[in-house]
């Protein structure tokens, strides 16, 4: 399974790639540069891995919370890159993807019932 995830809701500027059970990612803390840097970012996942947009199984995008304008260009971008090559589109959301992020870094159990 190939997965291109971007995610421009935030100040920070981010393309993944999770291709067979190998990641690759870029990541810039770069505010109001995101439609400057997003498709760079795609570009050198991709080139990375060896992989072109024809060989992806879907494209996965940050639907926010966020800056209304970011998480407007990363809609943007992941509708043009996925109608180009036929893509399915998955929305996910960027707090839930930061929770599950510090989860694995810090192996923290979440709170449950405000406790």
């Amino acid at each position: 399974m190939r997965i291109l995830a971007i995610d421009t809701a935030t100040e920070a500027c981010s393309a993944a790639l999770w291709n067979d059970g190998t990641l690759s990612a870029h990541f810039e803390i770069c505010p109001r540069e995101h439609t400057q840097r997003i498709l760079p970012l795609v570009q050198e996942v991709l080139t990375e891995s060896g992989t072109t947009l024809s060989e992806l199984d879907a494209l996965a995008f940050g639907r926010g919370p966020g800056s209304f304008t970011g998480v407007r260009i990363g809609i943007g971008i992941a509708q043009g890159l996925a109608l180009g090559a036929e893509l399915p589109m998955i929305g996910v959301s960027t707090l839930a993807t930061m929770a599950q992020g510090a989860w694995r870094k810090t192996g923290a159990h979440p709170c449950a019932g405000g406790h």
